[in-house]
């Protein structure tokens, strides 16, 4: 819509369907930063009534996950048109912050009426973390290992790799590396790396995921079970019980076909 920007300078309202009265309407916005970086604060109050907001007080609040109020800004107090609106704009130092999730609340005292609109917004870190990966995989020969790296980082990290390593009583079996990845910012990246489990036995093994990115690394370790392609000792003596009842049933309709065709010829001899 049209009205005062930043600069001060009103533009050409847009037509509205007005309300009687005053009628703000209110959006809010925090931009992601990077930890001990500025967030700037965005705050737009529109006039969608027939009369003009005499004053408007805004004053933006910001609460930690937990509820905690862990900073404060106050915009100037300004008047809007009808039919027109109004942008603000202050920065608010995140310095000393640790990095997570913050709710930006905005207080507004608009002609002795209160209103209020929240928006979030996040503190990133360069920091990656490991999700989701594989809980087995089959022994013999390559096997595909997939997990998800995800950035908790305000901006794109470039040429992100991981090196997958397995291990027995803390002996190294098998290693392989991923191929190289841009990772968007906040986003969760799938790799890949391809294991040589050719001579590995089943059993339950420790997996070590080394993440390489910025200069820095990202370390994870879990358990993984490998399992045998073949029948376990427990399957086994069930598959050979149902070859063993194949076999008797076979032969039991192989005997009563004999007896049958012995019968029908006996009794063309009696004929």
């Amino acid at each position: 819509g049209g009205g005062c920007g930043f600069t001060g300078v009103c533009a050409n309202p847009t037509v509205r369907v007005l309300y009687p009265g005053i009628h703000p309407k209110l959006s809010l916005r925090a931009q992601d930063v990077n930890e001990d970086e500025a967030s700037e604060i965005y705050l737009k109050i529109e006039n969608w009534g027939h009369v003009t907001i005499q004053n408007a007080d805004s004053l933006v609040k910001i609460y930690s996950a937990d509820g905690s109020e862990v900073g404060k800004l106050v915009f100037p107090s300004v008047s809007v048109k009808t039919a027109q609106d109004y942008d603000l704009k202050e920065k608010f130092d995140t310095s000393g912050l640790a990095p997570g999730i913050y709710n930006a609340t905005a207080y507004i005292v608009a002609d002795g009426e209160n209103y209020q609109v929240s928006t979030l917004f996040r503190i990133g870190t360069l920091d990656m973390e490991v999700l989701n990966s594989s809980k087995s995989l089959v022994v013999g020969g390559i096997r595909k290992f997939d997990f998800f790296v995800k950035s908790n980082w305000n901006l794109d990290a470039k040429d992100v790799y991981a090196i997958v390593t397995l291990f027995k009583d803390g002996s190294q079996l098998s290693s392989a590396k991923t191929a190289n990845y841009d990772v968007p910012r906040w986003a969760k990246q799938p790799m890949s790396a391809f294991l040589d489990l050719s001579d590995v036995e089943p059993g339950e093994y420790e997996i070590q995921i080394i993440v390489y990115y910025e200069d820095k690394q990202a370390l994870n370790k879990a358990k993984i079970l490998l399992e045998s392609s073949e029948p376990s000792a427990e399957e086994k003596p069930q598959s050979n019980l149902v070859i063993i009842l194949v076999v008797v049933v076979t032969i039991l309709t192989l005997l009563n076909l004999l007896l049958f065709m012995r019968k029908k010829n006996e009794k063309k001899g009696t004929d």
